[in-house]
């Protein structure tokens, strides 16, 4: 490796990391971090046998092992520190930027143009969703195998041996289990064939020939990703949307890729399916045929222009929604390493053309050096659209149209900080775009049920069930509505189909407690709330009062104490791990938590009145006697504070 070669590199992964660093202050967002990281139990296991060989299985309608390992490993260091998941994905993209500079290298480009492509790379704002998404750690990753490919394959065609071809073969395996879009690098390097590497003179067969084993690896990879994303129902079928539209948008959406690379503006985490006019769909497709055919025409004299436009056109193919995975038209995240082929492409031709060139080339740094600017500007813009879901879900809603994810994870994300009658809004801006989307659909039925109306829950519950039979949400909130009526029965019901389908459904799991607490199946009840504790630990309020209910102060004590740890401000448990230590004969444990709850809140009635019953068992009996008249003047009526406070009168 040459100086200039490595000084580019550290340039590069420093830059990358500077950029990105404030990414650390980022909290996770709704948008599929709950149900890839934050929510999944086998993640936050850590680095389990268990995990890894549920990672390598059918996980979450998607395949990605490497992806899904990294997740769990940070989560073995750190936990849920949001923190050191962000910094995860910034300290690979680092790496990554170094890398194309090595890889570049590696293939034969000058140390100059490949640190500009590098930092073109690292520093656009199309950059910022691969990055400072923590569930987009796959694309990170899987930029992180394809670099270590393409250096292993210039290392191989230098000199081709065992140890150089296992190398090739692992880091594209790497690769592929960070994220199966690169299932088309084996043409990449065909590509690479042609320039820099200038292998012409080898036969194109015994080119394609020397490459079939990671046709084969690309192949294996492509068939698990499809059979994960079919049986999980992540792919969409040709009767929800059908080849004209797809090929439609696939078409346009490379220029709109395009367009956004060239003005890296109004991003936004979801970009809706839209129907495009005949007339649209016919100019794109001129533009990527025009540029295509140029590209071919310029391969003698230009190759560099062929290669970098092919490796943008087939690396976007497995993304381009002719095999249509989710529901966006396209992402900015999809673009993470096509982009590579249309810079390098820019950065060589403007190297060619100011070679030999004083002047020229000075205008050309000053010009690089501000684009450069321009574009870090532009990404620290964008990467603070990151910050939290609220403000993820704003700013798409500034910048696209008829949004109906981006209003639905607005609501989410305000009624997870109270905002439930502006979260509701949201939910009903979402139907209103997308009527018979089932997410939205179940989010208006919990806002329903929580607002009263229990018909129209049911109703919207019902509905979403038709559209997406068997999902268990649905089933959950049809369970929800069922106890709302009183129908125990039914409500069991549902609540058990709900986990028959997903046993890791926390939520139906302690609706389904809940019931049968109710209907006096305590024991029951209290087998289906320990397992929750690890991962929903506040659970540990209702499971304590169970425990304390069959005369288990032990236990219910441990359970509350486990829920305190979680929410320290909730005064109503901390009272209960009070009540408990009474009943255990530790008063003196429990003043200074009830001493805490009446400091916070004085009209705490309870709390007050136990904390009479505590200073009088360690007899400081005019402190005792000042708690319980504060306990009767909050509640007069109350039976137990007034013969407490008789009996201290009394001298009892």
């Amino acid at each position: 490796m040459s100086r200039g070669i490595a000084i580019g590199a550290v340039l590069a992964a420093v830059l990358a990391a500077v950029v990105y660093a404030p990414a650390a202050r980022f909290e996770f967002v709704n948008y599929d971090d709950p149900r890839y990281v934050t929510g999944d139990p086998r993640v936050r296991a850590g680095l389990t046998l268990e995990t890894a060989l549920w990672a390598f299985g059918r996980q979450q309608d998607n395949w990605h092992p490497l992806t899904t390992l990294s997740h769990a490993a940070v989560w073995q260091v750190a936990g849920g520190d949001p923190a050191a998941h962000h910094l995860a994905n910034v300290a690979v993209h680092a790496a990554n930027a170094a890398l194309v500079v090595v890889a570049l290298g590696a293939l034969g480009i000058a140390a100059i143009p490949a640190t500009l492509t590098a930092l073109l790379f690292a520093l656009h704002p199309l950059r910022v969703e691969s990055v400072a998404w923590v569930t987009e750690r796959k694309d990170v990753l899987c930029g992180l195998g394809f670099l270590l490919t393409l250096w292993a394959y210039a290392v191989w065609v230098r000199r081709p041996s065992r140890a150089s071809g296992a190398a090739l073969l692992v880091a594209f395996a790497v690769a592929l289990l960070g994220k199966p879009m690169v299932v088309t690098t084996p043409l990449v390097l065909l590509l690479l064939d042609v320039w820099p590497l200038a292998r012409t003179g080898v036969p194109f067969v015994a080119r394609v020939r020397e490459k079939l084993p990671l046709f084969a690896l690309a192949a294996l990879t492509g068939v698990a990703t499809i059979v994960a994303q079919r049986v999980g129902g992540s792919m969409s079928t040709l009767a929800s949307l059908p080849p004209g539209p797809r090929l439609a948008n696939a078409v346009v959406a490379q220029v709109r890729y395009l367009w956004a690379t060239i003005w890296p503006v109004d991003l936004a985490f979801f970009y809706p399916y839209q129907a495009w006019s005949p007339l649209t769909v016919a100019a794109s497709a001129a533009c990527v045929v025009g540029v295509s055919v140029a590209a071919i025409a310029l391969v003698q004299r230009r190759p560099w222009l062929a290669v970098g436009w092919y490796w943008w056109l087939v690396m976007l193919l497995p993304v381009s929604g002719l095999f249509q995975v989710g529901e966006q038209a396209m992402a900015d995240r999809f673009t993470y390493l096509p982009c590579l082929g249309l810079f390098l492409a820019a950065v060589v031709e403007v190297h060619v053309l100011v070679a030999g060139r004083p002047a020229r080339a000075r205008a050309a740094v000053g010009a690089a050096v501000a684009l450069l600017v321009v574009l870090t500007m532009l990404t620290r813009r964008q990467l603070w659209t990151w910050e939290n879901s609220e403000t993820l879900a704003r700013h798409a809603l500034a910048v696209t149209r008829d949004n109906h994810l981006a209003h639905l994870n607005l609501g989410q994300a305000l009624v997870a900080r109270g905002a439930h009658a502006a979260g509701r809004r949201e939910y009903e801006a979402a139907g209103a775009i997308a009527p018979d989307y089932p997410p939205i659909l179940v989010n208006l039925g919990h806002a329903a049920l929580r607002d009263g109306e229990i018909d129209a829950a049911g109703a919207r519950f019902a509905r979403a069930l038709a559209l997406r039979p068997s999902w268990p949400d649905a089933m959950n909130g049809l369970g929800e509505v069922a106890a709302r009526r009183g129908d125990a029965p039914a409500a069991i019901g549902w609540f058990e189909a709900a986990l028959a389908r997903d046993p890791g459904h926390w939520n139906a799991r302690a609706n389904l407690a809940d019931v049968l607490a109710a209907t006096g199946r305590a024991d029951e009840a209290i087998t289906l709330y320990e397992p929750l504790l690890a991962e929903h630990p506040t659970f540990g309020f209702e499971l304590g009062n169970l425990r304390f209910q069959r005369g288990d102060v032990p236990g219910a004590l441990a359970a509350w104490r486990t829920a305190l740890a979680a929410r320290p401000d909730w005064h109503d448990l901390r009272d209960n791990v009070a009540v408990a230590l009474l009943a255990s004969g530790r008063p003196a444990e429990a003043i200074p938590d009830l001493e805490r709850i009446v400091a916070a809140d004085p009209s705490h009635q309870r709390a007050q009145f136990h904390l009479g019953v505590a200073l009088k068992a360690v007899g400081r009996r005019a402190e005792a006697a000042h708690a319980l008249e504060r306990a009767l003047a909050l509640r007069p009526d109350d039976p137990e504070a007034k013969r407490a406070l008789d009996d201290l009168t009394a001298g009892r």
